[in-house]
């Protein structure tokens, strides 16, 4: 690397890191280790034996002291990387180096988020729903009359699960932050103006705000989302839905137009052909034709997968979901979205993010002019079976 690339590097990684850690939401949320890489361990031990009686023949058991530990490998990579030309860097009018180095660590910072908040709905916890009732798996759905009640009923679960006396947390879509704000709204300016302390509705790491209940609320757009796509009628020629602003439309002839989907006379078929471009955005086939680079690039940033199960599409993305369809059958469409909310006390989620492997690489294309730039952080999370 030369003089002028190295300077640049050490210039780019300070800049990375400074939007990494002003823009990500875990670090805030979760305990975070900067430091340690390879594996680490997190002791616990056994609690004694603990007795009470009156001083005259008081007797007392003896527990055997037990140690153990879990442990966890930092063993992912987040990675961006894009190719830029050379005429490109020298076209701009603008600090070219500097842009990719925002625009990489706001990318790896939403894959973070997104990896973290994900493994805590697929793993951690206790899930709540219908109105508030533990492991219920019927959504609670949302609005300005019942977020209060949301946020009450997590800190509720959190305290009888060896959460009391701790700082929680909650970390919500954009739909259950404006629920919140009109819900303030509605309650009168003296009730909003108790409910939000600290800088009100900032958007420093996500941070919204202080409820009077004591949680701090965090938002994202990086949450588990869901919605399923019914298609119990066959879908006619030139159908289409829109899932996040891309368009899949299905054919009665494949053609070459991006997001065409194979229409057939069997809804189930019907099904199986979108999911199947959903989750291979860049294939082209008999029954698909791939997305343009760049829909098929906001697919996997948004960690976007279909199933098809009978005339059903079950869409799951790591974003809040905004989707639409032109269908010609009228019970044919969307289901209502659902969104995955993540509270909790604070720390109670392990995210290692080693501030000293964050790299940054500028590298000779072959057969292009330009640079290949690669940006990285290695990172694991987990909730730890002890002491969580």
């Amino acid at each position: 690397m030369s003089t002028t690339q190295d300077a640049r590097k050490r210039l780019v990684l300070a800049r990375a890191q400074e939007n990494l850690y002003s823009l990500n939401v875990a670090k805030m949320v979760c305990k975070v280790d900067a430091s340690s890489t390879g594996t680490i361990h997190n002791p616990f031990t056994s609690l004694p034996a603990v007795s009470e009686g009156t001083v005259s023949g008081n007797t007392y058991d003896i527990r055997t002291y037990t140690a153990d530990a879990d442990t966890l490998q930092v063993n992912r990579r987040v990675t961006a990387s894009e190719h830029v030309d050379s005429f490109d860097e020298y076209s701009t009018n603008f600090g070219l180096m500097r842009d990719r180095a925002d625009n990489f660590s706001s990318t790896i910072s939403n894959k973070i988020d997104r990896f973290v908040f994900n493994s805590v709905v697929g793993n951690g916890g206790f899930a709540l729903g219908d109105g508030g009732t533990d492991g219920s798996s019927t959504a609670w759905t949302s609005s300005n009359t019942v977020i209060d009640d949301i946020i009450n009923a997590s800190i509720e679960t959190i305290d009888i699960n060896e959460g009391h006396g701790k700082k929680k947390f909650m970390v919500v879509s954009p739909r259950e932050a404006n629920d919140l704000r009109s819900f303030l709204q509605n309650a009168g300016f003296g009730v909003a103006d108790d409910a939000i302390r600290g800088g009100g509705f900032s958007r420093t790491n996500g941070f919204v705000g202080t409820t009077v209940s004591g949680v701090d609320i965090y938002q994202t757009n990086n949450l588990r989302n869901t919605v399923v796509l019914a298609l119990a009628t066959a879908v006619t020629a030139d159908d289409s839905v829109t899932i996040n602003g891309i368009t899949f439309t299905w054919v009665a002839s494949i053609g070459t137009a991006a997001g065409n989907v194979l229409r057939s006379g069997t809804a189930g078929v019907n099904a199986t052909n979108l999911a199947g471009l959903i989750n291979a955005p860049r294939t082209t086939n008999a029954n698909q034709v791939a997305l343009s680079e760049e829909d098929a690039a906001k697919i996997e940033r948004m960690g976007m997968t279909a199933t098809a199960s009978g005339t059903n599409v079950t869409i799951t993305a790591q974003t809040t979901l905004v989707v639409s369809s032109d269908l010609t059958a009228g019970g044919d469409g969307f289901g209502t979205v659902s969104r995955f909310l993540v509270a909790g006390a604070y720390e109670s989620i392990f995210l290692a993010l080693p501030g000293q492997t964050m790299d940054y690489e500028e590298k000779a294309v072959s057969g292009k002019h330009g640079r290949e730039l690669v940006m990285s952080t290695l990172m694991n999370s987990t909730i730890w079976t002890k002491h969580k």
